[in-house]
């Protein structure tokens, strides 16, 4: 059988409350494999709780301890699923595309809009998606959710309510899920393993230029101990004159 190793971050898909509450992290007391006997059908799953957090406090420092996690197991399983809440899922799994640059095997990131333990939830499907896609010949860091597989650095979330989230305006799919699994030609080969590199730039701002912007906000940014910049322009890259 497949081996799938599951890495919990936190996130909805683990959490209680809710409506008239607000949502909070659980201590994941709760066995996915008896909460989800399915997933037994698919492979060999193991889980492990590597943070417990709401995905807006998800640091550049977590995602260097989650992709050197990811390098030191990937080895012993045929894939690894990474539970993750929704808000910073898209910057999570491009972080890690880069962190983990020779993959042989997929890393499957997936969550939820609504909790695994509430009756109409999309928790449940998006999970045994990621951990089926886990198991398959798909070698890059990806998002699995709303019966769709997206190139982790291309995703995008679009919409905080609908259960189909996430998209990639300008990347198909690399999957699509229906009455089979349909992949994409466009999906990466192997790469040979590389030694795992753990540096990564937090200090960089991203400044999206509109009509009116003052330009000594700008040079404020500039005169920080900034080591990157990355402008959002308008259309193929007009900025106003500063």
């Amino acid at each position: 059988m497949a081996r799938v190793l599951i890495l919990h971050t936190g996130g909805t898909l683990m959490m209680r409350g809710g409506d008239p509450s607000p949502l909070a992290p659980d201590v994941y007391t709760s066995d996915l494999l008896t909460e989800l006997p399915v997933l037994r059908k698919i492979g060999d799953i193991e889980s492990r709780i590597l943070f417990n957090l709401d995905s807006a406090d998800m640091q550049p420092h977590h995602w260097v301890e989650l992709a050197a996690a990811v390098h030191e197991n990937l080895p012993r399983y045929d894939g690894v699923v990474v539970v993750h809440g929704t808000d910073t899922m898209a910057y999570t799994a491009s972080a890690l595309a880069f962190l983990l640059p020779g993959l042989d095997r997929p890393v499957v990131f997936t969550g939820a809009q609504r909790p695994l333990v509430e009756v109409r939830t999309d928790a449940r499907a998006n999970l045994v998606d990621a951990c089926h896609l886990a198991t398959m010949k798909i070698p890059e860091v990806a998002i699995a959710f709303s019966s769709q597989l997206l190139r982790g650095c291309r995703a995008v979330k679009l919409d905080a309510w609908a259960m189909a989230a996430f998209g990639s305006p300008s990347c198909r799919p690399l999957a699509e899920l229906g009455i089979g699994v349909e992949l994409a030609p466009h999906v990466l080969p192997a790469r040979a393993a590389v030694p795992f590199d753990p540096r990564i730039e937090p200090r960089v701002f991203l400044l999206r230029t509109f009509p009116g912007l003052d330009p000594s906000v700008l040079f404020a940014i500039l005169a920080q101990d900034v080591r990157g910049l990355v402008i959002e322009a308008f259309g193929a890259g007009n900025v106003p004159r500063l």
